[in-house]
């Protein structure tokens, strides 16, 4: 018999920086629940920023906005 594991990837929980002044992209900012490294990102459109991906350090995760910060009005 074989095992077939399927594992989900860990939320991240990401503080989400939406498009200001000469910067167009959103960017975020996460910690790896792994490993603990601090990780960055941008995309280009609010709906590139969630869903599961490869950090730099090399784990899995699934990123999700836990906190959206703009820049001033």
């Amino acid at each position: 018999m074989s095992s077939v594991r399927h594992s989900k990837a860990p939320a991240a929980f990401v503080s989400l920086f939406a498009p200001a002044g000469h910067r167009r992209w959103w960017h975020y900012s996460y910690r790896c629940g792994q490993c603990g490294t601090y990780q960055f990102g941008r995309a280009p459109r609010l709906e590139d920023v969630t869903g599961p991906r490869r950090a730099s350090c090399g784990h899995k995760v699934s990123i999700v906005v836990a906190r959206t910060y703009s820049g001033p009005a």
